[in-house]
């Protein structure tokens, strides 16, 4: 059957463009480096457009191809088919197949055919030269990114579209990395940890003494010395790209135990004049500076807080919070459990306190659910099937359904709000008596209708026996018109699709 659909290119493009692409996998827990691929997975959405009818092939075509990834001796086949489709529209390469498996020769005839590409990630490096000649000799190809050194860099003079992900530590033993920098070779991160010997000011001067370029990013793991945080109005001044900063506290104390960086002074004095001391423990701490511009002045845009004591009155510490940090983009609450043992907050209350973080784009919540009082709110039936024989699976659904409708009502009153981590665990306690549930896992904020979707990691044990499956969760309601879209089936035509499927 085919599918009419009166529509003009442009409004069809701005339509096709909104579902094309998958939401990409994010860290599970604060400041954890992610890397910083631009390579977009196309969305089952698309996938089932693609094949609907001609008008919709036509314009699903440039996202269809727009990101290829080469992990098997298949999809360099897939390829080299397709290869005058792929020449047109492909503009991200992810390289994941292994150096070894005969294929480059193949794949570096392609590459040059490949008219729209700027970004490539190259996985595996070593033994790769005649590749990395033809990716760095690609005209169109901005930024070639990798994840290792390998020894072939000496023979290539101009290292400019080379970006690695690596970590400061493993820099030392390498004679030639300040040789690739002097070349042009961008580095995006570095993890900079406090080295025997040295302080993190003596690091810190190491990295400035070094010709880096593209620097945007630092995440600094602090132990028990202290630090000055000082350098942070140095910095700038060598790195201009160079605007955030992340403070990871691998002793969990340092922040609380210490006298407060400038950054989260007036915060700690708030919160000892208003009895929080010892009820909670600040872990890490985000820093962003404008970008564009040349103020050296920092501000807490990522925070990590666990609780501590039971008593603290949560709508006073995050109001506290808000005032204290304004610009916060990443907020991420630890045993939120410790709390529900004493109170619990009606869902009207806690989201009106959320609504404070005008500019949070990333929320993580530890343990809410038990927080939730939804008084007279009559919440809707179970999204799934439930075994109604099965006391644990109907809490379980019963917390699914609960934490939909209070995710979801949170995302509508924080306009910047991307994306809500949440985990619900057990107590040790619990996980002795072998008879529990735990849900984890992303939901994604649907920018049309401020919707929720996202799959939850399910978990029901009794006794010896654990089960574990997921969960789709989402509020998006799609039109009428919509309902008829579908993944293509044995049984239709999919001949004008082509098997490029089976290459995204």
């Amino acid at each position: 059957m085919t599918l009419h659909l009166p529509l003009p290119n442009e409004l069809l493009h701005f339509i096709i463009d909104h579902i094309a692409f998958g939401i990409p996998k994010l860290p599970d827990s604060l400041g954890a480096w992610q890397s910083k691929t631009l390579f977009q997975w196309a969305s089952p959405e698309l996938l089932a457009l693609s094949v609907a009818s001609w008008q919709l092939r036509q314009a699903c075509m440039p996202f269809v191809y727009a990101n290829i990834r080469i992990r098997c001796p298949e999809d360099v086949e897939m390829l080299e088919k397709h290869a005058e489709l792929c020449s047109k529209y492909t503009k991200v390469l992810a390289i994941d197949i292994e150096a070894g498996r005969g294929l480059d020769q193949n794949i570096s005839k392609i590459v040059p055919q490949l008219a729209q590409l700027f970004y490539v990630e190259l996985q595996d490096c070593q033994n790769r030269t005649d590749m990395l000649k033809t990716l760095l000799a690609h005209p169109t190809v901005t930024s070639i990114q990798i994840h290792e050194l390998p020894p072939e860099f000496t023979c290539f003079r101009d290292l400019s579209k080379v970006v690695i992900e690596d970590q400061l530590t493993a820099w030392g033993n390498n004679p030639e990395i300040h040789e690739y920098f002097n070349r042009g070779m961008r580095v995006l991160c570095i993890d900079l940890h406090r080295s025997w010997g040295y302080s993190y000011e003596q690091r810190l001067s190491q990295i400035v003494s070094w010709s880096i370029s593209g620097l945007r990013e630092i995440r600094m793991y602090m132990y028990i010395d202290p630090v000055s945080f000082s350098f942070l109005t140095t910095l700038p001044l060598t790195y201009p790209t160079l605007n955030v900063f992340w403070v990871l506290d691998a002793y969990h104390h340092n922040f609380n135990r210490q006298d407060p960086p400038p950054f989260l002074s007036s915060f700690f004095d708030n919160a000892r004049r208003r009895g929080f001391s010892g009820s909670f423990e600040l872990q890490d701490i985000g820093l962003r500076r404008p970008v564009g511009q040349s103020s050296r002045e920092w501000f807490v845009m990522g925070l990590r807080i666990r609780i501590t004591r039971a008593t603290i009155p949560l709508i006073e510490m995050l109001t506290l919070m808000a005032t204290s940090f304004p610009n916060l983009e990443v907020l991420q609450f630890q045993d939120l459990v410790l709390i529900s043992q004493e109170t619990t907050y009606h869902i009207d209350e806690l989201t009106a306190v959320f609504k404070q973080f005008s500019f949070l784009k990333t929320l993580y919540l530890d343990g809410v659910y038990n927080l939730l009082d939804f008084g007279n709110i009559k919440l809707p039936p179970p999204i799934r099937q439930v075994d109604s024989a099965d006391a644990l699976d109907i809490k379980l659904a019963r917390a699914e359904t609960g934490l939909l409708w209070f995710t979801s009502r949170v995302a509508k009153e924080i306009k910047c709000l991307n994306a809500l981590y949440i985990s619900e665990k057990p107590d040790p306690y619990q996980q002795l008596s072998m008879y529990y549930w735990q849900l984890t896992g992303w939901l994604h904020v649907i920018n049309g209708n401020r919707g929720i979707g996202g799959m939850l990691q399910q978990t029901l044990v009794h006794g010896s026996r654990k089960l574990h499956s997921e969960i789709s969760l989402e509020t998006r309601m799609l039109p009428p018109d919509l309902k008829r879209w579908r993944s293509p089936t044995q049984d239709d035509d999919v001949s004008i699709a082509g098997p490029e499927l089976a290459l995204l």
